[in-house]
């Protein structure tokens, strides 16, 4: 994947490599999780790249009648 900005002139291409898995960990609770090794690169300096972990992660609860309550935490490139 590459992530052009073409305003800023920068080019970041990127890699990822990882697992993704969706769950139901009881009747009234579900998780969605994405987590991989990231390496991503610059054409600026002033940007820099990354080498390390990202995800996304989402879990869901309906604990309260009809109301759905999500809690979620990412790190994309």
């Amino acid at each position: 994947v590459s992530r052009q900005r073409p305003h800023r002139g920068l080019e970041n291409p990127s890699c990822a490599y990882g697992l993704s898995f969706s769950r139901s960990v009881s009747p009234l609770t579900s998780i969605n999780a994405d987590v991989r090794w990231m390496h991503v690169t610059s054409t600026s300096a002033a940007v820099g790249s990354y080498n390390g972990p990202g995800w996304d992660v989402q879990v869901s609860t309906m604990a309260i009648p009809r109301v759905k309550l999500t809690g979620s935490t990412e790190r994309k490139p």
